[in-house]
């Protein structure tokens, strides 16, 4: 009896550790091994583009294009789910439906064969009887009139509900978008410089140098990992004032040493104007994000700060 328990809780034991190996294996894959994404984009008058996102030797992967529609494909195992042949079948169904809306159209408007219609002849005048004149005063009786309102029946085919259409997403020009969130950038700089006193308070406390540091050194960390490893393409772009131009130039001048070698920007002094393309790809460590994330919040300062910040 003591060797079949003991027997039983050994299976039970070797079943749980072969759950907590896969649950454990799946938790390493998912922190380990890097999500790589890939994109390419032309925009000349027309946005034109394509985009993937691949995980675990593309086990799982994403494909987007834009080309006048945009398109999504997902991919498990190599089986696509959903994507452009939907999109296919969807508008073979509306070019079926189109079609016999036109057919029946078409059998409505036929006319029938035309029926012999017999010719009316108009009856011979009868001479009106004389009339009699009597002593009574004339009696004018007149009928009420009636207003009969005969519903007018027309023949028609019934008419096949429209299928819905989808708003398709357009792209606008963002150069105006573009100009409009510089220039809140330009006004909340501005509205700093008026809290220069309490800005320089703050950043002269030490512990909030060393939280500064800290931010610093991971903020810096997290974008070298996000950003693309590859990017190569060229950029022309210019506004309607030269003097906007200008200034885009000099806030893009400290990350020259980054996009030097691999982003060509022309800058067009003479018209608004916004063109290029652009070829990149690159990966994300899941698990490098959450060690950057634990050791700022580790930090007891930047936990008081955020807090405090969260209350105001």
């Amino acid at each position: 009896m003591l060797a079949i328990i003991l027997g039983i809780l050994k299976w039970i034991g070797i079943v749980i550790l072969i759950l907590l190996g896969i649950i454990l294996t799946l938790l390493l894959l998912v922190l380990l091994v890097p999500i790589r994404y890939r994109a390419e984009g032309s925009y000349y008058g027309k946005l034109k583009g394509r985009a993937s996102v691949s995980w675990l030797l593309s086990i799982l992967s994403l494909q987007a294009s834009y080309e006048e529609e945009a398109e999504v494909c997902v991919r498990v195992f190599g089986i696509r789910i959903g994507g452009p042949e939907k999109k296919r079948k969807r508008r073979k169904k509306r070019r079926a439906g189109k079609k016999a809306e036109v057919g029946n159209a078409a059998d409505v408007e036929k006319p029938g064969p035309e029926k012999f219609k017999p010719v009316e002849t108009e009856p011979a005048a009868v001479p009106a009887a004389p009339e009699m004149k009597t002593d009574t005063p004339e009696m004018e009786t007149a009928a009420p009139k009636t207003e009969s309102a005969a519903p007018e029946t027309e023949s028609a085919a019934p008419k096949q509900p429209k299928p819905a259409k989808k708003k398709q997403w357009q792209f606008e020009n963002p150069l105006k978008k573009i100009r409009v969130t510089f220039r809140r950038f330009c006004d909340k700089l501005k509205a700093l410089k008026d809290k220069k006193e309490a800005i320089l308070n703050f950043i002269k406390n030490e512990e909030n140098r060393k939280t500064f540091r800290l931010l610093k050194k991971q903020v810096v960390r997290l974008l070298k990992h996000i950003l693309p490893r590859t990017i190569q393409g060229k950029v022309r772009f210019g506004f309607d004032d030269p003097y906007t131009t200008g200034q885009v130039l000099t806030y893009l001048s400290p990350f020259y040493g980054l996009y030097a070698k691999k982003l060509q920007l022309i800058p067009v002094f003479e018209e608004a104007i916004l063109e290029g393309e652009v070829n990149l790809k690159g990966h994300i460590r899941i698990g490098t994000i959450l060690v950057i994330g634990i050791r700022v919040l580790f930090d007891q300062n930047f936990r008081y700060l955020w807090k405090k910040w969260r209350e105001a």
